[in-house]
């Protein structure tokens, strides 16, 4: 499980956007609502971007 991905899982559920549980799984579904958002953004689409998670309002992952 991946902290990271929680957190976008969850600020995409506050989006509207259906990403099946906050399991911190890149799975097909928070795939799908990520890509969704990302083009509704106008953001690079398929990844989880540190422009994403700015826009997103999320923290940048420390390494």
């Amino acid at each position: 499980m991946s902290a990271v991905v929680v957190a976008v899982q969850q600020a995409l559920r506050k989006q509207g956007l259906d990403v099946g549980s906050a399991d911190g799984k890149l799975g097909r579904r928070t795939m799908a609502a990520l890509m969704d958002y990302q083009r509704r953004e106008g953001l690079a689409i398929g990844l989880v971007t540190f422009e994403t998670l700015d826009k997103l309002g999320l923290p940048k992952p420390q390494p």
